[in-house]
């Protein structure tokens, strides 16, 4: 068969492979879709991430083919799953979807939600996860069913709500009752007010924006979250958090500037998988964190079949093929707005 592996340092190829064995504790999944992430080039291109011949690929629909015979779940052979898995987690090479056969993990598999389409549902893995570990792990938020009233109209700045992180992050604060404002830009107003944002500021001017946003927030701004890479976001945190100090999430390596905010780097893969690679080694499973985010992935499937989480745009393309070079437009900047989303079969 064939999958896409990271066959040298800040490489990625399709290659033939042999049939992944199933672990009794898995389920043998064919993917339908499969959905490209910024992660995907990350693990091929930081070395401390890196792991020869490891096949590559976080998010997918699928059809069950075999289930593993420890596997917890009412699943079955046939059935249409959507789901996550941390490629490579555990030293298992196999782990990746981005491949005609790989074994997803037998909890973080689940049923298709009824409506949506599967090219929408194959982009729900990575950024739900990354939701549930920023807001109810990092920051310590309650769920929104017991916490929608959190934020009580407060402010909330998510820096790159365009991208799939960002309109996950605007539509998960808004949940928690925040009011959020971001930054984008402005041929993607429009899509960023869809999923909830209150206001929105064009980033490319960096001190008219830094105006803007302090004249919206006040010296109220307690939350930042940042979905992309540069100098600029922790740069424009740090001018527009309050005076008080505030909390500073960054799916990338970047942190805050200022010491008196405390920065965390979140890490979405990291509530299912066995162990993790981060910046500071490899840390373990941890049980709870494990089962808080079922529990959270379980609420968000709900909400998203109540409507009240939106899946991002996404643009179809076809074969393995389509996810490899979704790969090198991801390591480019050259997505705004959407997600890659391949079609397998």
């Amino acid at each position: 068969m064939r999958a896409i592996q990271s066959v040298a340092l800040g490489r990625a190829e399709l290659v033939d492979v042999p049939e992944p064995e199933l672990r009794s504790d898995s389920i043998l999944v064919t993917p339908r879709y499969v959905a490209n992430n910024p992660a995907d080039w990350i693990g091929t291109d930081l070395e401390y991430l890196f792991a020869k011949d490891q096949n590559l690929g976080c998010d997918y629909t699928g059809v069950v083919e075999r289930i593993g015979s420890d596997a917890k779940t009412t699943l079955k052979p046939g059935d249409k799953v959507c789901g996550i898995v941390a490629a490579g987690e555990g030293g298992d090479k196999t782990r990746g979807c981005f491949a005609e056969r790989f074994p997803a993990y037998d909890d973080f598999c689940f049923p298709l939600p009824q409506n949506i389409s599967e090219p929408e549902a194959a982009t729900l893995g990575v950024g739900i996860s990354t939701m549930i570990t920023s807001f109810y792990i990092d920051l310590g938020f309650p769920l929104p069913n017991k916490g929608a009233t959190l934020g009580r109209g407060r402010p909330f700045f998510v820096y790159g709500g365009s991208t799939a992180s960002g309109l996950y992050a605007i539509q998960f604060a808004k949940l928690s009752g925040f009011r959020v404002v971001t930054t984008c830009s402005p041929r993607n107003f429009d899509l960023v007010k869809s999923r909830g944002a209150d206001e929105v500021f064009d980033y490319h001017d960096f001190q008219k924006c830094e105006q803007e946003i302090k004249a919206s927030v006040g010296d109220d701004l307690q939350y930042a979250y940042v979905c992309v890479m540069g100098d600029d976001p922790p740069k424009l945190c740090a001018e527009v958090l309050s005076t008080k100090g505030g909390k500073y999430i960054t799916i990338v390596a970047t942190p805050c500037p200022r010491n008196d905010v405390e920065s965390k780097m979140t890490y979405g893969q990291s509530i299912m998988a066995d162990t993790y690679k981060s910046t500071t080694g490899v840390e373990q499973r941890n049980s709870a964190r494990r089962e808080l985010g079922l529990k959270a992935w379980r609420m968000s499937l709900g909400l998203v079949e109540q409507g009240k989480i939106l899946p991002p745009p996404h643009e179809l393309r076809e074969g393995l093929e389509g996810a490899l070079k979704g790969i090198d437009d991801l390591r480019r900047g050259s997505i705004s707005g959407k997600k890659i989303v391949s079609k397998l079969v």
